[in-house]
């Protein structure tokens, strides 16, 4: 996400025309590092580092994982384990339902590669939410405290994954005749204590509805990245969301979480939502760790619409 908002600054600056904004994150190809080796230190032990957890799931102020917070989170705004379950299975549900009926493909281009036995292979749908069973979800141990509350069944996945998004300034897209799907309205960061991250969107998204000049009550739709179950359900709690507007078609934990394509596809989700029910605004949020979090606000073109009867078709 903060691809994109640097990207936003510099059309507004007049610096850039067209900037193509986003990220990826391959976790499952996460390097072991072993740190000193070029030091040719001969005697004793080295010891190798997990990259995905030291740079990615552990706080680097701190140094303990960000589930450690998460449950911090969940103690002290008493969110259960029943109702951290209950979010998965609807996280699932959505995505699985949006997948199922093809709401997906506007958002997905398939990738075609070799396999292992050399075979061609595609994939053009996502994987993650395929693989749930509800019935295994109450029965998985707490990952992170022996009493915990979060699970594997109920945070997001080991995933790989990349998004992006092209950025014009309007004046370029007419120019071109692109067709302008959204409009970036305003963004904001916000910062707090790194145990605090879980709840960061919470301040995040005020600040950018004031720089955009809207209040909540203006927001049609909403995605917040699901970190973990805890993450979303403590930060409608503080801004006094209803769910139904929120990550309509699945989160982070029914999709996956690969770090750095997150905040960009959450933006992509976004503006699907409000072209499949022609709505107005909306607001996506991811927290970044370290306490903070970035929000962004949209208002989707008035002529820009998808229609299930029809999305199905398009690639």
């Amino acid at each position: 996400m903060k691809a994109v908002m640097l990207a936003a600054q510099a059309i507004m600056l007049g610096t850039r025309e067209v900037i193509v904004a986003g990220g990826m994150e391959s976790m499952s190809n996460a390097p072991f590092l072993l740190p000193r080796i070029r030091s040719a230190k001969y005697l004793g032990d080295y010891q190798l580092i997990d990259s995905l957890m030291k740079d990615g799931l552990r706080d680097p102020l701190k140094n303990v994982p960000m589930g450690v917070f998460a449950e911090m989170c969940a103690e002290e705004m008493g969110i259960s384990r029943g109702d951290q379950d209950a979010h998965a299975i609807r996280s699932y549900e959505k995505a699985a339902t949006a997948q199922a009926t093809g709401l997906f493909k506007s958002e997905i281009v398939p990738v075609t590669f070799t396999g292992e036995r050399k075979q061609e292979l595609t994939v053009d749908s996502d994987e993650e939410c395929s693989k749930f069973d509800p019935d295994k979800l109450e029965n998985l141990p707490p990952v992170f405290k022996p009493d915990g509350t979060i699970t594997a069944g109920n945070a997001s996945s080991i995933s790989d994954g990349a998004a992006a998004l092209v950025l014009t300034s309007t004046q370029f897209a007419e120019k071109h005749g692109l067709q302008i799907l959204a409009y970036i309205r305003g963004f904001s960061d916000a910062e707090q204590a790194p145990e605090k991250f879980p709840t960061s969107p919470a301040l995040a998204i005020p600040l950018a509805l004031q720089q955009a000049g809207l209040h909540l009550k203006d927001i049609n739709l909403f995605e917040i990245n699901e970190a973990f179950s805890v993450v979303d359900l403590a930060n409608q709690r503080l801004l006094g969301l209803s769910s139904d507007d929120v990550n309509i078609h699945g989160g982070s934990v029914s999709l996956g979480h690969p770090i750095g394509a997150s905040g960009a596809r959450i933006i992509l989700s976004l503006i699907t939502g409000l072209a499949l029910k022609g709505l107005n605004y909306g607001v996506a949020a991811i927290c970044n760790g370290g306490g903070g979090a970035s929000a962004i606000v949209i208002e989707r073109e008035k002529t820009y619409r998808l229609y299930e009867h029809e999305i199905g078709h398009k690639q």
